[in-house]
């Protein structure tokens, strides 16, 4: 009951920033400490991917969380990046028994991680980039962790999508009052 209540709570906070001018990365900075909060987990991070570019590592929990989003990269391997290429979630629940991403999962335990739990953000049936839960711990989230994971995906998937049209909307209001005043 303790995480649908935090959850609760979380889903509530950022559904009343979605109505304010909020600056994007401050929520997700802000988002990616209260997912910490809320599941029984490290750390947490989130990063972009665009087809044929790098991925973008957009916020961490703290600095290790951020060294573990660039170490997928750095190797070429990770839960993020099949997350992201599968649309599915990757749950590696101990490193240390686990043999799909030997080079990743070697230097995370060198780096204190014990399990990754990888939710893609989604906007409809393409795929944005990752959530990746980190933990120092070995074991599997119990059941009301792993539902609330993925609508913590996609409450990070909404800010990303949201934020697109905002600043846009926003720089074209810029250029029009720049224009009308120059027009007087």
């Amino acid at each position: 009951m303790e995480i649908e209540r935090r959850l609760s709570d979380v889903l509530r906070e950022f559904a009343r920033t979605l109505v304010t001018d909020f600056p994007i990365q401050a929520i997700l900075d802000h988002l990616v400490v209260r997912i910490v909060d809320v599941l029984p987990i490290s750390a947490a991070g989130v990063t972009l991917i665009a087809p044929g570019s790098d991925p973008h590592y957009i916020a961490a929990s703290d600095d290790a969380a951020m060294r573990l989003e660039e170490l997928q990269t750095e190797l070429g391997e990770g839960p993020c990046l099949v997350a992201y290429r599968k649309g599915e979630a990757v749950v590696v629940p101990d490193l240390r028994a686990d043999d799909r991403f030997p080079r990743f999962s070697a230097r995370a335990i060198e780096e204190g991680l014990g399990a990754v739990f990888t939710f893609p953000l989604r906007h409809d049936d393409h795929q944005l980039g990752a959530l990746d839960l980190y933990r120092t711990n070995p074991g599997s989230m119990n059941a009301g962790a792993m539902t609330a994971a993925p609508t913590l995906a996609d409450v990070t998937a909404a800010y990303l999508l949201n934020a697109q049209p905002r600043s846009d909307l926003r720089e074209s209001s810029d250029r029009a009052r720049e224009t009308a005043s120059t027009m007087r």
